[in-house]
């Protein structure tokens, strides 16, 4: 990893404990549930 990558890496962790990280609220995001299953591009869900 390069020194940037430790910089933007300590940036991002930065900003979501910039308050009080005992009300940090972390969701975590399936697009699978939102969008639906992804299919290849000429393929149908039933291949799946």
């Amino acid at each position: 990893m390069t020194t940037h990558q430790h910089f933007g890496r300590a940036v991002r962790l930065r900003r979501l404990f910039h308050h009080d990280p005992r009300r940090l609220m972390i969701v975590p995001l399936d697009h699978s549930l939102s969008d639906g299953p992804v299919v290849p591009r000429g393929s149908s869900i039933d291949r799946l």
